[in-house]
């Protein structure tokens, strides 16, 4: 069982691109995947609701993935990049989609930690 940290949408974003822009990730040229994956885990946290609490979430959020809370969760520590050594980096997923990992920079996940540790779902 893994344990998730609900991070705002935004801030995955842009530790997603910052990750890219640092090489970590394969596909760095378009950015548009990030926010399809960030609107599908959106879509999905939706799905499990009941319908009170997703007019409510929508109306805190205004419908948009990136003011919601979304569950980040952690593969660990990785060190390599396309089976190379490399800068050391967090491997994340979103919990809709855990096959489709990707990387950011350890700094975003050391503001990731200090930031929505406490949080709770």
């Amino acid at each position: 069982m893994n344990d998730f940290l609900y991070v705002h949408g935004q801030f995955i974003y842009n530790a997603a691109v910052a990750g890219a822009k640092a090489g970590f990730n394969r596909s760095t040229e378009d950015y548009l995947a990030y926010e399809l994956a960030l609107q599908e885990c959106y879509a999905w946290c939706l799905s499990c609701c009941t319908k009170e609490e997703r007019r409510k979430l929508n109306a805190f959020t205004g419908g948009s993935w990136q003011k919601a809370r979304l569950p980040l969760g952690v593969v660990g520590e990785h060190n390599f990049i396309a089976g190379q050594p490399a800068k050391s980096h967090m491997r994340v997923f979103l919990a809709n989609n855990p096959a489709a990992v990707f990387d950011i920079p350890l700094a975003y996940w050391h503001l990731i930690e200090h930031k929505y540790s406490r949080n709770v779902a």
